[in-house]
């Protein structure tokens, strides 16, 4: 997740989808604010925590009997609820169920939380932007949100109306009501 100073432009989300990508910007709205940040080339640690972490939950997914929803990454967007004037960019993200499924072959993003939520902090990222991000996450009943740190090599649980938990490169992730059969040391969140 890196975050910058943001422009403030109120706009729609039918407004912010018609603006142009932009090479070395990226953008998000946040109630119907426009953010603008430029954006960074990521250290090594980040890029793999990332691809990792994309790597697991897509293993994980394709053990499941049938196909239950999708795994994205690389800023997936995503409008948070229907009713708020915000979409964001996700570092990786797992949406469930059939309606995920039909997003992803025919929608500009996906609608609605995701189940699982996956934010990747890099040297660029402001404590308080993070924070921000998180609290809208949590309250449009995104159902887990993973800040994932790959300098200190820890993965922090937030849930709805739960105190967060914190695992380090130790530990393993595994008995998640979310994700079904998971089960993942979370130093391979950090493997090159």
């Amino acid at each position: 997740m890196a975050i910058a100073e943001p422009t403030a432009t109120k706009m729609t989300v039918e407004e912010f989808l018609l603006i142009a990508d932009e090479e070395g910007t990226h953008r998000e709205l946040i109630d119907g604010e426009l953010r603008e940040y430029d954006v960074t080339t990521r250290n090594p640690r980040h890029s793999v925590a990332i691809a990792c972490t994309t790597f697991v939950l897509r293993k994980w997914l394709k053990s499941q009997s049938q196909k239950i929803g999708v795994i994205a990454c690389g800023d997936a967007r995503c409008r948070l609820n229907p009713e708020l004037e915000t979409v964001v960019g996700i570092d990786v993200a797992y949406f469930a169920g059939e309606e995920a499924i039909r997003q992803f072959h025919e929608e500009p993003y996906f609608s609605g939380p995701p189940t699982l939520a996956v934010e990747v902090l890099s040297s660029s990222d402001v404590h308080e932007d993070v924070i921000e991000k998180s609290q809208k996450y949590l309250a449009v009943e995104t159902k887990m949100l993973w800040i994932v740190d790959p300098d200190l090599q820890t993965v922090m649980i937030l849930k709805p109306n739960a105190e967060p938990v914190l695992f380090n490169k130790t530990q393993r992730l595994t008995a998640l009501d979310e994700l079904p059969g998971f089960d993942v040391a979370v130093s391979e969140l950090f493997e090159p």
